[in-house]
């Protein structure tokens, strides 16, 4: 018996030894794998912040409109970059930031796909952040494997984004448009009908944001927002975000520009219309206060200004312009883009514009500029007239789509400060970009004539497009090839700086809103915050104001453009078509309809995403 006793000694021992080692490894499984998960969770934090610093970076030096051609590298180092590595320093400093303690690596590439995501549409800057530490092994070091890797990726890009929802109002719930008759807050009011299908996103957390007119179509409106007096609508309430501010912020030029400029040295031919009346034969060049040859449709590119000539030196006639015949604007030289082969055209109107029944205005690619209106009250009237875009002609046909045609209302929000030569701007200081430069150019002493009789003032703006006879719609610019919408590179198509505001058919000065706005196209919240901005009182309070009828397909196409603090109103008429109307208020005192789908190209901005 005490031998066999004797025998059995030690097994517990070794059993035990055997079941350490196992629970060696459960214990390694169990800590070391679990540390290992959470320092790659601390990984995937660091590259997720790196990447999306570096992007954003990038972003914040190009803005919406500058070109990106960053590309480079920074390879793993405890030590970030110096600030010459465009964006990447900052990357690598957020990524450290969030307490990794491992190596950060960083790549980035512009207008290209990553590698990473070969399928990725191609976005304008990508950025991809690796962070890789390795981890001392405590237990699982028994089975041999004394080290361990963790590590995690991320990448994030500059990519575009499309706005949904065809009607967006973007005052705020202090906001108030006295000359729109609508009360502290509200974003649309008064009566008759609105049918959206895409939506319409409502800025206002006023409990009277909306009211009065019935609504067919999604709202999606800031909470704690109501609009429970439009319609049976269905109303989504969601926390205030970017989809509340205006899509045309921060986006650098702050406007679609106007050509020309002080670095460019050129200027527009200026024209001068005599007695306020468009015709064959009435249409004259100027130089200083003096006629010369006169000019017939086709009407080139250059500023129009309506004058009087009896008795001489000729004088700006405080009046409308009227198109009483039929006629076209167009370009087919380079003329507006000095440097470049673009036949875009440039065709400015002083003091308003007003389209006779039974005539046509047919416009070429362009920019057709509105300024002023004055004692007339009005930028552009086409009470009678059908207004009719073209193709703009192009170097090669087949790569190159229409233009289309951009209506710019601009003027002055109070009065011009001006010598008998020249203007050097308003009490504002808000004059649209360039536009000074018109007005001060050699020999057009008539502009700065019209400027010091407040004719260049702003004047609340009509339009009626297509009231009388069928024709196409008048169509937004167009910086795409279609039908695959890549973008175009043929310069005479469309001048590259207008690209960013790709689809904008109609576009109200910034100026022109009772709501401060930055020279970079931002609210200004110097004054408070984005629901108390910076406030300024207009010469013509109802300047702000925009009268809009345009009928089904001889109306308009693209996206009509108010900055916050303007309204938009139907005159008791219809508003309808492809648009996407972006504005401060809609006020239908008057009843009318408004039924309107999104257009091929709807309003769009840079962001940062992260992709992977």
């Amino acid at each position: 018996m005490t031998s066999q006793r004797n025998a059995r000694r030690g097994q517990a021992l070794l059993l035990v030894t055997f079941a350490l080692i196992a629970m060696c490894g459960l214990l390694g499984l169990a800590v070391d794998l679990g540390w290992a998960y959470f320092v790659k969770k601390s990984a995937q934090a660091s590259a997720d912040a790196g990447a999306l610093a570096a992007a954003q970076n990038i972003l914040y030096r190009v803005y919406q409109t500058q070109p990106v051609t960053f590309k480079m590298a920074y390879a793993g180092s405890n030590t970030c970059p110096d600030a010459g590595d465009a964006g990447l320093a900052t990357g690598c400093q957020y990524a450290q930031q969030s307490g990794f303690g491992g190596t950060i690596s960083m790549t980035s590439g512009s207008n290209s796909a990553p590698p990473t995501i070969p399928n990725l549409a191609t976005p304008y800057y990508w950025v991809t952040a690796r962070a890789v530490q390795i981890i001392p092994q405590l237990f699982s070091a028994v089975l041999g494997n004394p080290t361990g890797i963790s590590s995690a990726r991320a990448t994030a890009a500059v990519v575009t984004e499309y706005m949904n929802g065809a009607l967006h109002t973007l005052n705020r719930q202090y906001d108030l448009i006295a000359a729109s008759g609508l009360p502290q807050g509200a974003d649309i009011g008064g009566s008759g009908q609105i049918i959206v299908p895409s939506g319409i996103v409502m800025s206002s957390q006023s409990v009277s944001a909306g009211s009065g007119p019935s609504v067919t179509g999604p709202i999606t409106i800031v909470s704690p927002g109501n609009a429970s007096g439009l319609g049976a609508a269905p109303i989504t309430d969601i926390g205030d975000s970017g989809i509340f501010q205006d899509p045309y912020r921060d986006i650098n030029t702050g406007q679609p520009v106007l050509p020309f400029g002080a670095a460019l040295g050129a200027t527009l031919p200026t024209y001068g219309v005599l007695n306020g009346v468009f015709a064959s034969g009435n249409v004259y060049l100027m130089t200083g206060t003096t006629m010369g040859a006169a000019i017939s449709s086709p009407f080139p590119s250059g500023n129009y200004v309506p004058i009087t000539c009896s008795p001489l030196p000729c004088t700006p006639a405080l009046s409308q312009m009227t198109l009483s015949q039929s006629a076209t604007f167009s370009d087919s030289t380079p003329t507006c883009y000095p440097g470049s082969a673009s036949t875009f055209g440039c065709f400015f109107f002083y003091g308003g514009l007003t389209v006779s029944p039974g005539a046509t205005m047919t416009m070429g690619g362009g920019e057709f500029v509105m300024v002023g209106g004055g004692a007339s009250g009005m930028d552009f009237v086409a009470s009678g007239g059908a207004f009719l875009d073209s193709l703009v002609s192009c170097p090669n046909p087949s790569n190159c789509a229409t233009a289309g045609v951009i209506l710019i209302m601009t003027g002055s929000s109070s009065a011009f400060a001006c010598s008998a030569t020249a203007c050097s701007g308003n009490a504002n200081g808000d004059l649209y970009p360039n536009l000074l430069y018109q007005i001060n150019s050699p020999g057009n002493q008539i502009l700065v004539q019209a400027a010091s009789a407040g004719m260049l003032n702003f004047g609340s703006a009509s339009l009626q497009a297509g009231a009388d006879n069928a024709g196409a719609a008048v169509t937004g610019l167009v910086a795409r090839n279609l039908p695959n919408n890549l973008p175009i590179s043929n310069a005479a198509s469309l001048a590259n700086t207008l690209a960013p505001f790709d689809g904008v058919v109609l576009w109200q000065d910034q100026a022109n809103s009772s709501i401060g706005y930055t020279s970079l196209g931002d609210i200004n919240t110097s004054c408070g915050n984005i629901d108390y901005p910076c406030t300024k009182t207009l010469a013509v309070p109802a300047s702000a104001g925009m009268t809009l009828q345009a009928p089904a397909n001889t109306g308009i196409e693209g996206i009509v453009y108010q900055p916050r603090g303007a309204f938009l109103q139907t005159g008791g008429g219809t508003i309808q078509g492809p648009m996407q109307i972006i504005t401060g208020a809609i006020s239908m005192q008057g009843g009318g309809t408004i039924n309107i789908t999104l257009p091929p190209t709807s309003a769009k901005r840079r962001v940062v995403a992260l992709v992977e």
